[in-house]
């Protein structure tokens, strides 16, 4: 598992984690909480909540709060002088005018960039929850902050400017409020409204998630009731019983907190999908400045000799140590080698209600076996068997929950061991430093570095190992341990990237230059240049032979501080010769090595690239042979002399590879001793977002289009339509959403191909109810397939079931008897599906031929029909209701 590193990347990776930090003083702000909450309840756009203190725009503000809402209505067209279609918030906009939430000014202007004020926050928030008629009514917003909970007063009122922590504050009220109905009542000409708030509140209306307050009393194997005895895989809240899916309640435990489940309608089990402490006082001591304890005192550190205390009173308090709860709490638990020992007060009383105490010891690793269920360590002789353990729990230091397919080499785990071997708890460290060695000093045998002007303690196992490397002016990574001590050092020349080689040539003339174009890991293709030598699988070659080498090919490179390429890997492919006694097993790659250290191995397990490989998101296996490391790259390499830069792209996990599908791929790793596959390439013959669909497939006519949040808790766009006579679900991720350039409305017509899951993974959109036209046909042409024809018809004549239709623009109401009108078509409707799309209602239903036509007089045209012949087999009609 790779960290990230930047101040930037580290803010997005606290985002999009499931917890916030375990370790929450009783003055942290609602607000900064709460922007964690939307990022990950999908209720604010994840790039808006990377700068909590930034101002959000008129147009962020109304994108954020139609989250709040049932967005059924149609964006339209721009009514504001200042609002053009191309503009990021140009469908949210228009959609909340057409809602009757957003007015605009009087000059005709919405403004869009302008900054937005706490006050419009206010109204448009309670706009969205059903207050518009009350405060027109009541003209009272006090009244209104009484109901809901959102916000105050004085907010209703305020000016100041709207940053992204503020909003963040009001959606996560509104999300937990209940949104206001009314019912209009007439009593001999006299107009009255009944208010009544709601049944469900807007989380639970439109994303299926509740909120619950309360002490973990369940985590990690862990019971504070003795009476409820809950393994590793169940979770207690107040009383509410979670199942561990991708959250933990680990680092939580004994507090009290605010969490929020989601119950799925197909599933009996509550899913944990996020939570946060809240009113606690938490303190958490390290083994190095734990002082003593005296007289119902524990005293630890705070400074140079400088000392703090705590009350604890062992007769009033639950003790667990190393994940099991003692009989006899006391302070000889106190005296560790390692780890910490948090003190737990979840009532804010001053008395502490629950001690953990960890001992733990610092693993590094190496390399892992999934089908053995063991972790091989970097500085242990022993390796870790989960499998002898009852209860194994392996999550982030936010509470994530983390699979041993995921790590890589050089992570960094802080494992605690019940004796009785009941449970193992692993908890894997996020944090890690880049930069320079300034000070290395050694004090009572122990190691201490200096970097960036700070001291931090090494692990005795780094120190023995990796001592006469972490000297001063040395430059690496040095990944830290849950006490913050350094436990591994990566020199920063060995850190390689992978990329795939897209095209290697040397320029012309005196000045020749050999360059590669490399797709890199995060997605765009970028122009590398070689020095005058490199380095090609632990050859030295001159660089003019990496033209002829490196085309079309995987490799791991690193770069010199001027950008340079300096070293190449490239896949070695296993050779088998012979048999039996006589077998031998060999690599070879492009280089005339065997084998080297950053040498990529090639995964074939019984498949090539002409197969298509199950993955199963269960497990993160391929094949059930090869997991993938979570933050592998994927590679999307386009095929066909048709292929442009822009068709290479590159994606994460979890924006790739999507419940159990299957793919044509390849996958790749950095040593032999590890099943974990560093890095993956996926063969397509697809170029572009928009992926060309089965010859034979059906069109989908949709119903709805509508925002909701995925069982994976990520937002994604619901598209609810009719395959045949079939009503179907599909979910298009915002990745591809950003790729294609229709917006799905009911009333469209689309091809898609999607995965096992109903994931869409490419769109063909046939024809276009907002624009009322077909975007890939016309009568005259047929350029779908060979087999299939669309066409846009306007019928204006029915005799019994037969009809007759024309493609010629015709005015409603005119007689066209006698006329000559193009493209006309006669057709027997009996040996037709037809459905009949009502724009009012929103709906879809089976039609007959008499939905076809209904006419005043004759020649009165009266239906828009889209018409899906297959020649020799009539399919699909679909009529269109206004």
């Amino acid at each position: 598992m790779k960290r990230i590193l930047t101040l930037i990347i580290a803010i997005s990776l606290v985002m999009s984690s499931f917890c916030i930090s375990p370790v929450s003083a009783s003055g942290d702000s609602y607000s900064d909480k709460a922007i964690e909450v939307v990022a990950t309840l999908g209720l604010m756009n994840n790039t808006l909540v990377l700068d909590p203190d930034a101002q959000m725009t008129r147009g962020d503000l109304v994108d954020t709060v139609l989250n709040l809402c049932d967005t059924k209505t149609d964006s339209a067209s721009s009514v504001f002088t200042d609002l053009e279609d191309t503009h990021v918030h140009y469908n949210a906009i228009m959609t909340a005018y057409n809602m009757g939430l957003v007015a605009g000014f009087g000059d005709g202007t919405v403004r869009p960039d302008d900054v937005a004020t706490v006050s419009q926050a206010m109204k448009l928030i309670y706009y969205a929850l059903g207050y518009k008629e009350f405060l027109a009514q009541t003209n009272s917003p006090a009244m209104a902050v009484e109901r809901a909970g959102v916000g105050s007063f004085g907010d209703t009122n305020s000016s100041a400017p709207l940053t992204a922590k503020k909003l963040a504050s009001l959606m996560v009220e509104a999300g937990e409020s209940y949104p206001l109905e009314v019912q209009k009542i007439g009593n001999d000409g006299d107009i009255s409204f009944q208010y009544y708030n709601a049944k469900e509140t807007v989380l639970e209306r439109y994303y299926d998630i509740s909120r619950v307050e309360g002490v973990v009393t369940s985590a990690g194997g862990m019971n504070l009731e003795i009476e409820n005895n809950y393994n590793a895989d169940w979770i207690v809240i107040a009383g509410n019983v979670l199942r561990k899916e991708h959250v933990s309640a680990e680092p939580f435990f004994g507090q009290r907190v605010v969490a929020y489940y989601r119950q799925y309608k197909d599933l009996i089990d509550k899913r944990l999908v996020c939570l946060y402490s809240y009113n606690n006082n938490v303190t958490e001591i390290n083994s190095e400045i734990y002082d003593g304890y005296t007289d119902g005192k524990l005293y630890y550190e705070v400074g140079d000799m400088k000392y703090d205390d705590i009350e604890v009173d062992f007769s009033s308090v639950d003790m667990f140590v190393n994940n099991v709860m003692v009989q006899n709490a006391n302070e000889s638990y106190f005296d560790i080698d390692s780890g910490k020992i948090t003190l737990i007060d979840n009532n804010m009383d001053r008395v502490i209600d629950v001690i953990v105490v960890v001992e733990y010891e610092t693993y590094v690793v190496n390399a892992v076996n999934v089908s053995l269920n063991t972790i091989i360590g970097k500085y242990n002789e022993q390796a870790l068997l989960l499998d002898d353990y009852a209860n194994v729990s392996i999550v982030s230091e936010t509470g994530e929950v983390i699979y041993i397919e995921e790590l890589s080499q050089n992570d960094v785990l802080s494992v605690v061991k019940a004796g009785d071997k009941s449970s193992i708890s692993i908890v894997y460290a996020i944090t890690e430093l880049r930069g320079t060695i300034e000070e290395a000093r050694e004090d009572n045998g122990r190691l201490y570095l200096t970097i960036s002007g700070k001291e931090y303690r090494v692990t005795d196992d780094c120190k023995n190992i990796e001592e006469t490397l972490l000297t001063p002016g040395r430059k690496g990574i040095f990944p830290l341990n849950a006490s913050g001590e350094i436990s591994t050092f990566i020199s920063i020349g060995d850190i390689a990237h992978f990329g795939y080689v897209i095209q290697t040539k040397q320029t012309r003339g005196l000045k020749s230059v050999v360059m590669s174009k490399i797709l890199d890991e995060d997605g765009s293709v970028n122009v590398y240049y070689y020095d005058k030598n490199v380095k090609i699988d632990g050859s030295v070659y001159n660089a003019v032979e990496a033209v002829s080498r490196l085309n079309g090919v995987l490799v791991s490179f690193t770069t010199d501080d001027e950008g340079l390429i300096k070293t190449v890997d490239t896949p070695f492919e296993t050779v088998v010769t012979g048999e039996g006694n006589t077998k031998v097993i060999t690599y070879e790659g492009l280089g005339e090595e065997e084998s080297h250290l950053n040498s990529l191995q090639m995964f074939y397990d019984g498949y090539d690239t002409d197969t298509l490989v199950r993955y199963k998101s269960s497990s993160g296996i391929l094949g059930g042979k090869v997991a993938l490391d979570t933050s592998a790259p994927i590679f999307v390499i386009p095929t066909g002399e048709a292929a442009t830069d822009n068709d290479y792209k590159a994606y994460t996990i979890e924006n790739y590879l999507r419940g159990d599908s299957d793919y044509q791929l390849v996958a790749y790793k950095m040593s032999d001793r590890s099943l974990i596959a560093d890095a993956t390439l996926v063969y397509t013959e697809v170029t572009g977002s928009n992926e060309t669909p089965l010859e034979d497939t059906q069109p989908i006519f949709v119903e709805k289009a509508t925002r909701v949040l995925d069982k994976y808790g990520d937002p994604v766009t619901r598209i609810t339509g009719y395959y045949r006579t079939e009503k179907r679900v599909f979910y298009l991720t915002d990745e591809l959403a950003k790729e294609v350039t229709h917006q799905v409305r009911g009333g469209d017509i689309i091809k898609l191909t999607y995965n096992s899951e109903n994931y869409i993974k490419g769109i063909q959109v046939i024809y276009s109810y907002a624009d009322r036209e077909l975007k890939v046909a016309n009568p005259t042409q047929e350029d779908i397939t060979a087999v299939f024809r669309i066409m846009n018809a306007n019928v204006y004549r029915k005799e019994d079931t037969v009809i007759i239709s024309t493609t010629q623009n015709l005015v409603p109401g005119t007689d066209y008897e006698g006329e000559e009108l193009s493209f006309e078509e006669v057709r027997n409707v009996s040996k037709y599906r037809m459905h009949i799309y009502d724009e009012k209602t929103e709906t879809i239903s089976a039609a007959t031929a008499a939905d076809i036509i209904a006419f005043k007089d004759t020649g009165s045209i009266c239906s828009e029909i889209v018409v899906y012949d297959r020649y020799g087999d009539p399919f699909d009609m679909y009529i269109f209701k206004y």
